[in-house]
């Protein structure tokens, strides 16, 4: 066997078993299957950066504790991670366990749909596994499947600075649009895992920030009076 061969082999171990195969219609294998004819060099590249800033929630935990560190920006930061911990783990650790789909490439997808999943595996495995600049540092995703992860924690971050902040909030706004567009973009998410996990980060980030500015006076009134308590008891102490 080749060493690519060998490479191939050990990229997509263990993909066979994750996740139930289901879709939508065939117009979602239709649709990866086009967007895979328009690949070129230097537009994967763009994608796989833009791909890359949504890995593990980087770009938005990294900006929201540097929006800790300011005053002006403190309370946005504030709400930025906890839109990530929460409606981000909501998807990670329940909606994707729950609905259990396996990805476009994997093995169960490839027996429904042929040589059109076989072409999006080849092309993810030559993407995220492949030679180049990123070989040994991306990770073929091995997980299940909607929604789309990338997607939801995506928006969710980026609509809670719009919130707050129109300057800082659109372009955020667009690049969470267009990390969603690339898990489409090299076939590792089905269309309706990233337009459904759109729609999930929309929802929950609207009720997760109303719910956070009604708590919000009650929590500064509870710390401002145990504070304020242990001053007193302190100055009595002195006295």
């Amino acid at each position: 066997m080749t060493t690519l061969g060998v490479i191939f082999l050990t990229a997509i171990e263990g993909l066979q078993n994750v996740g139930h195969f289901w879709d939508m219609g065939p117009w979602e294998m239709n649709f990866l299957y086009w967007l895979n004819s328009l690949h070129g060099p230097f537009i994967n590249v763009i994608f796989l950066i833009i791909t890359t800033l949504g890995d593990h929630g980087f770009l938005w935990i990294a900006s929201g504790v540097i929006m800790l560190l300011f005053k002006k920006t403190r309370k946005m930061g504030i709400y930025v991670v906890i839109a990530y911990l929460l409606i981000g783990g909501a998807n990670d650790f329940i909606v994707k366990r729950l609905f259990d789909r396996s990805r476009p490439f994997y093995q169960k997808t490839i027996d429904v749909y042929g040589d059109k999943a076989q072409t999006i595996q080849g092309s993810v495995v030559a993407t995220f596994y492949g030679e180049g600049v990123f070989l040994g540092f991306m990770k073929i995703p091995n997980n299940r499947s909607f929604f789309s992860g990338h997607s939801v924690a995506s928006l969710a971050c980026a609509l809670m600075m719009l919130f707050h902040s129109k300057k800082l909030g659109i372009p955020m706004t667009i690049l969470a649009v267009l990390i969603g567009f690339s898990r489409l973009w090299f076939g590792v998410h089905w269309p309706t895992d990233v337009i459904f996990g759109f729609l999930f980060a929309i929802v929950a980030t609207i009720g997760l920030y109303f719910l956070l500015r009604f708590l919000e006076p009650k929590v500064i009134r509870l710390f401002n009076k145990i504070f304020h308590k242990e001053e007193k008891e302190t100055v009595q102490k002195d006295a």
